[in-house]
């Protein structure tokens, strides 16, 4: 709990992957809507290069997580929607919104997902699994 007896929410946006852009709008509009009297709103952003800092550009460490009541982890895509940042929730014992570590890794790798679907008896549509180098996929995460 914050020093002002409210709920510290963080907010977390950004990283490294080609979702960047989009993080950044759905952080800001989650941080936005969120009623700044029950709750003392903090936003971090994830740069492309990896750094974590506050509004107006001031670095913070990994572990500044274990600073807040709960996370709300904004970040699409690799390094963030893939269960990587609730891992670090987890490690820190800081509860956080959204998937699990598991979910979220399952479900950023489609095949896995494919054959999760069809081993709990749901029907998925026929496919294939392409490995190797493939022309389209973003510079900076290799997803799509």
């Amino acid at each position: 709990m914050s020093t002002n007896n409210r709920p510290r929410v963080m907010v977390i946006g950004g990283g490294q992957n080609c979702e960047h852009s989009v993080s950044i709008a759905t952080a800001a509009s989650v941080a936005g809507a969120l009623d700044r009297e029950r709750y003392e709103v903090e936003s971090i952003t994830i740069t492309e290069q990896g750094l974590w800092i506050r509004p107006g550009g001031e670095p913070v460490p990994l572990h500044v997580v274990s600073e807040a009541d709960v996370v709300f982890p904004l970040v699409h895509g690799p390094r963030g929607e893939d269960g990587t940042l609730a891992a670090l929730c987890e490690l820190a014992g800081v509860p956080y919104v959204g998937s699990g570590v598991r979910a979220g890794a399952i479900g950023m790798d489609k095949w896995a997902t494919k054959l999760v679907a069809e081993a709990l008896g749901i029907r998925t549509a026929t496919a294939a699994l392409v490995t190797g180098k493939v022309r389209g996929r973003c510079r900076h995460c290799r997803s799509w």
